[in-house]
């Protein structure tokens, strides 16, 4: 019998690891997906609303039977299939382990994995502009206002606001930061530490302009004076601006400050605007003295008066005396009135020179203006000593029938209709002080014919030429003539045709 051949037990050992070495060779490993390895994760202030989610992946090892794994966060053990935690705010870590089960049922750990994570805090920054529009600027670049920037805890942003900017009408200048920081600088350095809005304030611009409530003149700004109307001064909002209003004359007429447009009467005053205005100096207003050249003259000749033209082209002149009899001044009379504007003289009806007279004579060429209905202040002038010797002609009213005797008061005009000239013709069975003038349909007044003038018993013609106080011809029309004499008043219609 042959026997079978017996091979060495090594070389059995050697064909066996011959056959495993041919198999695959696995290692088992395990390592996180989520968290990853140096990771930084933003939460909400205090950590509320913090997710971070767990997953790991794993290769087992060859010969097993089953396995198992175990999870810790920062020490702590947690079950493995947990997919999510909640960490607070700072540094983490995260370890797994893989641990494999033989047949014999024993395991043993065959992987294992660590990593570092931190969890930061995330703060809602607001960036606006105080007046709730326009743009702001955040680390150099631009963002409307009220924008909110979500921004880590710690960390640096560079805010500026933007002067200068116009909305709703309005020039906007920078003032200052509030809120989240203060500082009067126009650029700011935020550090990050908690939710906020930071604000760039600003105040408005106010156009303000001054002027007097007539034309042309000067008025006074802080100091300085200007031709009025001025330009517009730029005043921020809760600021003031100081004016003065200058008592002055011009084109022949006196302006006295009354108040300004807010109501004050203060001057200089100083004003806090609340928007864009034109602040207006009020005037009283009337017409500067005549200057009277001279009065008088040659012994036993009426009385003559001199003076210079007016300034003004609305002004006419009344002519007042007053007498002065065994040293007493009595009150002043009106001689005359509604001289035309281009007269330079004056004739007395009524008084000459007589060095021995009785009375000492003071005249007063009155300057009256008529679009304001002012005269100017007294201004008398003595002509010297001077008689009363009575004229029957007046000196803006021609007298008639002289000798007749005057029964009733009368008024009429002719023609009527007329154009352009109607002669109005009254009658005075008194002494008495008359007015005339003459109104439109809208009782505008549109002539002064007699301004208190004394007339004595008579009859009198006025012619009216068909125009107006300032010269112009008067349109055609209805229109009223009014007379004043003493206690008696008429008013007649009259129509100017053309």
């Amino acid at each position: 019998m042959k026997r079978k051949r017996q091979y060495p037990r090594w070389r059995f050992l050697a064909a066996m690891l011959a056959i495993f070495s041919c198999l695959p060779a696995y290692s088992a490993s395990i390592w996180f997906i989520s968290p990853t390895n140096g990771a930084i994760y933003y939460t909400s202030p205090g950590g509320s609303g913090s997710v971070v989610w767990v997953a790991y992946n794993y290769t087992l090892s060859y010969g097993y039977v089953s396995h198992y794994e175990r999870l810790w966060v920062d020490g702590n053990e947690i079950p493995s299939y947990t997919d999510h935690i909640g960490p607070a705010i700072g540094p983490h870590n995260a370890h797994i382990e893989l641990y494999q089960v033989d047949e014999l049922g024993q395991y043993f750990k065959t992987a294992e994995s660590t990593v570092s994570f931190t969890v930061v805090a995330v703060y809602n920054v607001t960036v606006r502009n105080s007046f709730d529009a326009g743009s702001v600027k955040v680390d150099g670049a631009t963002y409307s206002s009220g924008t909110t920037f979500a921004w880590v805890n710690g960390e640096q942003h560079t805010l500026e606001a933007i002067d200068g900017q116009s909305y709703n009408n309005y020039v906007r200048h920078f003032t200052d930061w509030s809120g989240g920081i203060s500082s009067s600088n126009i650029s700011v350095t935020l550090t990050v530490s908690q939710n906020t809005t930071c604000t760039a304030n600003f105040l408005k611009e106010f156009n303000i302009g001054f002027q007097n409530g007539f034309t042309g003149g000067v008025i006074k700004v802080n100091g300085v004076q200007y031709n009025s109307p001025t330009s517009s001064f730029p005043v921020l909002e809760t600021h003031t601006i100081s004016a003065e209003a200058v008592n002055q004359a011009t084109n022949g007429l006196q302006y006295t400050f009354t108040q300004w447009s807010d109501g004050s009467t203060s001057n200089p005053h100083t004003f806090t605007p609340t928007g864009h205005t034109t602040y207006t100096a009020n005037f009283a207003v009337k017409p500067i003295q005549v200057t009277v050249t001279s009065a008088g003259g040659p012994n036993n000749t009426p009385v003559v008066l001199t003076w210079q033209v007016h300034p003004n082209s609305d002004v006419t002149y009344d002519i007042y005396l007053k007498k002065r009899s065994n040293g007493v001044i009595g009150d002043p009379t009106l001689e005359a009135s509604s001289l035309p504007h281009s007269t330079t003289s004056y004739t007395s009806p009524v008084y000459i020179n007589l060095p021995n007279g009785t009375d000492l004579l003071y005249w007063d060429v009155r300057a009256y203006h008529s679009p304001t209905s002012t005269s100017a202040d007294p201004w008398w002038t003595c002509s010297g000593y001077g008689t009363a010797q009575p004229k029957t002609i007046a000196n803006d009213a021609t007298k008639a029938e002289i000798g007749e005797e005057i029964q009733e008061f009368a008024v009429s005009n002719f023609p009527n209709p007329f154009n352009p000239t109607t002669t109005i013709r009254f009658s005075l069975p008194d002494n008495a002080q008359v007015s005339l003038e003459i109104f439109n349909v809208l009782g505008e007044k549109v002539r002064t014919l007699i301004h208190g003038q004394t007339y004595e018993p008579g009859y009198y013609n006025v012619v009216w030429d068909g125009k107006d106080n300032n010269g112009r011809t008067a349109s055609s029309g209805i229109y009223f003539y009014r007379i004043v004499a003493g206690q008696n008043v008429k008013t007649v219609k009259m129509l100017l045709m053309k």
